[in-house]
């Protein structure tokens, strides 16, 4: 009988049994769950690296089309009569009555008002998000609504198309405002503030010797102040829009678009503040780049910042002698990872990182795209000079910098 009875018992788990059995299946959860985000990280950057060949491609049927590579827009002034414009940063003061330009299906490569990243929209298959109007009072005939997957990197998953709810909360808060018709007085500046929209953003800035804004004067020097007897060599052309003559140094040693360094919490918030929108013409947040042409001692010495000029940098109100009126960059231009200390949008010296500088989510390095169609990825660490001799068409610069 008792052997009948034990051979009916159910022999259960012991509680030292039990922890061994979950330590041994954290411990697999432990290896296993890097080991699956390393594997999304590198779907993601072949992703990033594919939406630059997508880029690079209709860049090159930009240039079939139109014989050169796109600008970067216009910078509207007050005194123009121009359908639409936005203030070139929230809570615009009356010194800054500039406006960023809109994007213009019936302008060409000379005159579009819109950034590089809407004049090649028809040649991405986005035609209608080119064609249509923009109609700040009714999204739904607003072609700058649509989503422009192309354009976002998967590893930073930022919204897309993101909403603007009509004042930067990350910046401020301040309004964003505009006009319908441009101010109603030369010097005033635009008072009705933009409704709850979506807009189009973009990861990828174009390089701005590449791609300046339209009315750009020559990029090969610019004027120092005096006592200086030579101006210092910048390294662009004398004529935009640029063509593949004007890449002196050649069309594999010159970057077109690139990976934009972005505050991390600044990703969803709808904030324009280096971020503007791919139709916003004129403005930094679809544009990097210019290196300096002087060294980080001479920086250190004669600038407000230090040798990284653009540490804080107010648009169009940087101190330092370097920047000249109504360019979106700042000196010098670097890469910067999404998660630097010192890239968190606080508007103070030593912050707000993302001004001018390049940057990405990749632990790896920074994608980029070159004149020639190619694409390739730079450390953090790369050699400055020689990474900033890349970003110049006609500089004579040394040799291309080693990958990742």
């Amino acid at each position: 009988m008792k052997l009948c009875l034990s051979s009916r018992l159910r022999r259960g788990f012991t509680l030292l049994e039990l922890l061994v059995v979950v330590s041994i299946i954290a411990v697999l959860a432990a290896m296993l769950f890097p080991a699956i985000q390393r594997l999304r990280e590198t779907a993601n950057r072949v992703k990033c690296v594919n939406n630059l060949h997508q880029i690079g491609l209709a860049m090159s049927s930009h240039f079939t089309t139109q014989q050169c590579f796109p600008m970067n827009g216009s910078v509207i002034d007050n005194g123009s009569f121009y359908k639409f414009g936005l203030t070139s940063f929230p809570g615009s003061p009356l010194k800054y009555t500039n406006m960023w330009g809109m994007g213009d299906p019936r302008l060409g490569p000379k005159s579009q008002t819109g950034s590089w990243a809407y004049a090649i929209l028809s040649y991405m298959e986005e035609t209608n998000a080119f064609a249509t109007p923009f109609d700040p009072f009714n999204q739904s005939n607003s072609g700058y609504s649509q989503a422009m997957m192309v354009f976002m990197c998967p590893s930073r998953g930022r919204a897309a198309p993101q909403q603007n709810p009509g004042s930067d909360t990350f910046w401020g808060p301040k309004t964003w405002t505009f006009n319908q018709n441009w101010a109603p007085a030369p010097g005033t500046i635009a008072t009705t503030q933009l409704l709850n929209l979506n807009w189009a953003k973009t990861d990828y800035a174009g390089n701005y010797l590449m791609m300046p804004n339209v009315n750009t004067p020559d990029l090969r020097r610019f004027s120092d102040r005096p006592p200086a007897p030579v101006p210092p060599l910048l390294g662009g052309a004398a004529n935009y829009p640029i063509t593949p003559s004007d890449i002196t140094d050649g069309a594999s040693n010159t970057i077109l678009v690139g990976e934009k360094a972005v505050a991390i919490g600044a990703y969803d918030t709808g904030g324009w503040v280096w971020d503007e929108p791919i139709f916003a013409g004129g403005s930094g947040g679809t544009s990097r780049g210019v290196p300096t042409s002087y060294s980080r001692a001479w920086l250190a010495a004669n600038t407000t910042n230090g040798p990284d000029s653009n540490e804080f940098v107010p648009f169009y109100n940087d101190p330092c002698p370097l920047s000249f009126g109504y360019l979106p960059f700042y000196y010098p231009s670097f890469l910067i990872p999404d998660n630097d200390p010192t890239n968190d949008g606080i508007a103070i010296a030593g912050h707000m990182r993302s001004a001018n500088n390049w940057g990405s989510a990749h632990q790896g390095g920074v994608n980029f795209l070159f004149a020639d169609g190619s694409v390739r990825t730079f450390q953090y660490n790369v050699d400055r000079a020689l990474f900033q001799g890349l970003l110049t068409p006609a500089g004579a610069n040394d040799a291309t910098p080693p990958e990742s």
